[in-house]
């Protein structure tokens, strides 16, 4: 009787890069001896680096001249002795700029690079990614597809883990094995650094386990980027936001967190949000509310506003809980800018 294969689908961070101005607070995540290395990395001319692969620089550009790096294998050591939420709950507490941020996903699944590579090939995809990249190793095995590029403050890439572990004389128990990993970096990786940083624990009341939920973390991110789709999308018609998503890729995706990581992501307070809300509304939806009012009446805007009460985004939730201040914002935009009367 043949075993049923085995099963494997787990979210972790694979890469890290922090800077400071103070190199106490990065010091604390090395390990054990240190050595210095024979030269500094990119412009931090100094550098030491731990039995781990944890790289401590300084001598750098100001206002933070240090720099630490704790690649895959560092995490993994880490991960085998001490939390790594409790690394980034360190971390944030200490003020640092994450500058560069992995978060791989290793799954046994169906969801292959090899079925990623046909869906692009067959133009059944929506994605803000302009850019994809195919790579095979030695042997044309272990495909490599590359979503944006280097340059990109998000990157995706989708490759096979089973055969990047063989070739480096490791066992891979699984049939098959996949890394979906997103590199996020820039003034983006602060954003995600800041997620990770408030994500939370999950009890299981069942068997009493805490785990932290970093898979709904990556596929918020991978899933506001990339959607995959039944048919090739129409791409001269301009109807993409009309293409059916794959109930695979759904699924693949489930459970995805609602902050969604995003370049636009608004930092300013509630009430400032409040104020452009008004604005925007006041040039962009007024004149067509009043048509629809001159055309229908009360009626019909009661019904409209009906159909957007259920449409409410996270950025506008936060601005109706805090709305003590964010109604005298909203207010003060649409007086000011309604046109004079004549």
């Amino acid at each position: 009787m043949t075993a049923a294969p085995l099963d494997h689908d787990r979210t972790k961070i694979d890469w890290f890069t922090f800077t400071h101005d103070d190199p106490r607070a990065l010091a604390w995540c090395l390990r054990g001896p240190t050595e210095d290395r024979k030269s500094g990395i990119n412009v931090f001319r100094t550098a030491v680096q731990d039995g781990h692969g944890t790289m401590l620089a300084s001598d750098g550009p100001q206002p933070r001249p240090h720099m630490l790096i704790m690649p895959g294998k560092a995490l993994e050591a880490w991960r085998a002795e001490r939390s790594v939420r409790e690394l980034v709950q360190h971390l944030a507490t200490a003020g640092v700029i994450c500058t560069r941020l992995d978060l791989a996903r290793d799954t046994s699944g169906p969801w292959t690079p090899y079925r990623l590579r046909d869906h692009i090939e067959s133009d059944r995809y929506v994605s803000s990614w302009m850019k994809f990249t195919y790579h095979l190793s030695k042997g044309d095995t272990g495909l490599t597809v590359q979503c944006g590029s280097r340059a990109s403050t998000s990157m995706l890439r989708c490759y096979d883990k089973k055969v990047e572990l063989e070739a480096a004389g490791e066992p891979c128990p699984f049939d098959r094995l996949s890394r979906w990993e997103m590199e996020i970096k820039g003034k983006l990786a602060r954003k995600a650094f800041r997620q990770l940083a408030r994500l939370r624990l999950l009890l299981d009341e069942e068997t009493g386990v805490e785990t932290w939920p970093l898979r709904t973390v990556h596929s918020a991110w991978l899933g506001h980027r990339l959607r995959l789709t039944t048919d090739p999308v129409d791409r001269d018609g301009k109807n993409q936001a009309h293409a059916t998503t794959l109930p695979e890729w759904e699924a693949f995706l489930a459970g995805s967190a609602d902050d969604i990581l995003a370049p636009e992501l608004d930092e300013r307070s509630p009430a400032d949000q409040a104020y452009e809300l008004g604005r925007w509304a006041v040039k962009c939806v007024s004149s067509a509310l009043a048509l629809v009012h001159d055309l229908g009446g009360d009626d019909l805007v009661r019904a409209l506003i009906e159909r957007g009460r259920g449409r409410r985004s996270a950025k506008h939730g936060l601005i109706f809980q805090n709305r003590a201040e964010t109604l005298p914002a909203l207010q003060s935009a649409i007086v000011r800018e309604r046109p004079a009367a004549g």
